[in-house]
């Protein structure tokens, strides 16, 4: 949910090529997290039936989440073990702090953000100015598993790294005809020229993420670390035309600056770095500085900025 707070488990889910609903991240201290799901792991049934008719992810949240406190039986199938695992979880309430960030070591910050969700901007916003007030000159920015959300608070966020100019130009289709909008940062930059970003990125980072992540590579401000993203450039969206009217624009592919679309394609980053095999099955925010190789390679690539 966009909102950020449900009765549910607590699995960050996306639906993947083939039509499997998969599991991309968990919630710290959810039910999920609890009851040891993985990533990777794929949600087969919901209280007995199959997930193989359902649409879309909201509708299998719908399936998922209920009263705080009653339980929902979850059939997964996990690919790395072939096998299937059948649970009961209690449901609990979950308030899923999409944004979080922390200071990692002298002048390097971190913040991770899940899904671009309808205050991500505000709190971006806010996490760039305090870590910048304690000390940080480049950041790292994950992205990982954020399957995207919003355009426009994508847009927002980028609004606060750079100065105003066209950072994506946007066709899309209405009725037959055919629009073309160019999107624009239009406020100064809140943050000093010489910041630089490391972007970390999987597999499962798909549309705002990867539009984020594109636009701050094409103009030189960020190196990506870690898989090639999930290519999602086309999607729904409500335009507003310049006579107030909104027109729900069906299919729109961007580009980023240098005229490349993602879509079908995804980013393939600067530095590939795949986890390994056990380190990928668990939550993002669970891995050790050890195990968490993409991190370590943003770190490494920003203190030599520091130097």
């Amino acid at each position: 949910s966009m909102s950020g707070e449900y009765s549910g488990i607590g699995a960050i889910v996306m639906m993947d090529d083939a039509g499997f609903f998969v599991v991309n991240d968990v919630v710290m201290n959810s039910p999920a997290e609890e009851a040891g799901v993985a990533i990777g792991d794929r949600i087969i049934a919901v209280n007995g039936k199959t997930t193989m008719d359902v649409q879309d992810v909201s509708q299998l949240a719908n399936m998922i989440r209920g009263e705080d406190g009653t339980p929902v039986n979850i059939t997964f199938f996990r690919p790395s073990e072939n096998r299937e695992i059948v649970q009961d979880i209690i449901r609990k309430k979950i308030t899923n702090a999409s944004l979080t960030y922390q200071m990692l070591k002298e002048g390097i910050g971190y913040i991770r953000l899940t899904e671009f969700s309808a205050h991500a901007a505000e709190n971006f916003e806010n996490a760039v100015l305090d870590l910048m007030d304690t000390g940080a000159r480049h950041l790292v920015i994950d992205l990982r598993s954020n399957g995207g959300g919003y355009a426009y608070q994508c847009i927002d966020m980028l609004d606060i790294l750079l100065p105003p100019q066209t950072i994506a130009t946007v066709e899309g289709r209405s009725d037959g005809k055919e629009y073309t909008e160019e999107w624009k940062t239009t406020k100064p930059a809140l943050v000093p020229e010489t910041m630089t970003y490391a972007i970390l990125l999987n597999r499962y980072s798909a549309s705002a993420s990867e539009l984020f992540s594109g636009v701050l590579r094409d103009l030189d401000k960020a190196v990506l670390i870690g898989e090639q993203t999930y290519g999602k450039g086309v999607g729904t969206l409500t335009w507003s035309l310049s006579d107030n009217s909104a027109i729900q624009v069906t299919s729109f592919g961007y580009f980023l600056p240098k005229g490349e679309s993602i879509d079908k394609i995804g980013l393939v980053p600067d530095e590939e770095i795949t986890l390994d095999e056990e380190a990928a099955k668990k939550p993002i925010n669970q891995l050790s500085l050890e195990e968490d190789t993409q991190l370590a390679k943003a770190i490494e690539l920003l203190e030599k900025l520091l130097k």
